[in-house]
């Protein structure tokens, strides 16, 4: 083994590690953009959806629930809170008596 031999070895490590790290950051980013495009997607369906089931009488109860629902307002993960300061669960509200 001559020294032009490790030298061209050399070479080829260092750019299979440049070319495989530009494509982990373009896999990664792609992986990315496509969460972004799905969480789009699916907020897109699901006002589709809403759309579709809603009638007219329901959309201020929706309206109303939204509202109650609402993390930036404070409240809990799965909890609803109303205007009258009574706070209910998703479980208790549907539970038959």
């Amino acid at each position: 083994m001559n020294i032009c031999d490790i030298n061209i070895e050399v070479f080829r490590n260092w750019t299979l590690l440049v070319l495989a790290t530009i494509g982990a950051i373009i896999s990664i980013r792609s992986f990315i953009n496509s969460i972004s495009q799905r969480k789009i997607d699916n907020t897109y369906k699901t006002i589709d959806f809403l759309r579709t089931h809603i009638q007219s009488e329901q959309i201020q109860t929706f309206i109303t629930l939204f509202h109650a629902n609402n993390e930036l307002s404070g409240v809990k993960f799965n909890e609803f809170r109303f205007d009258n300061g009574h706070s209910d669960t998703i479980e208790t509200m549907f539970m038959s008596i």
